[in-house]
């Protein structure tokens, strides 16, 4: 029987950027869907569920707060959002949080820090949806 990969949206229109998040996290565990603008990703997300979406902040066409706006409204709210960003603003962070944004990660990462914090986000919302947390 062959297990369930993990379903990961990365939504980056930095290609090099993408390219280093796609071999970082790619393995015989992951299914990875890339896309380099906002708008793709909805596309994406329209067509079906992923369990953890990466998305870049500032996109073309549509940025990260509409995707993860999009993801709140139309899909499962655990869905975890890790948001890749140059933006160090305060304001921008309180309102990414706000608008249902569980993580950051600074531009530019480490592949261990990328690890790391999809890891986390991946074992959160296995507790969550089992109802292991409230």
């Amino acid at each position: 029987m062959t297990e369930k990969r993990t379903s990961i949206l990365i939504c980056e229109d930095d290609r090099l950027m993408a390219e280093i998040a796609e071999q970082v996290l790619s393995d015989d565990t992951c299914e990875l869907t890339v896309v380099e603008n906002g708008a793709l990703a909805i596309d994406e997300l329209r067509k079906r569920a992923y369990d953890l979406v990466i998305t870049d902040a500032v996109m073309p066409e549509r940025s990260g707060l509409e995707v993860t706006t999009f993801i709140r409204r139309h899909q499962r709210l655990n869905t975890p959002v890790l948001m890749l960003s140059g933006i160090s603003d305060l304001k921008y962070v309180r309102e990414a949080k706000e608008r249902g944004v569980n993580d950051f990660l600074s531009k530019p990462f480490s592949a261990e820090r990328l690890r790391r914090k999809v890891s986390q986000l991946l074992k959160k919302n296995l507790f969550v949806s089992s109802g292991l947390v409230v």
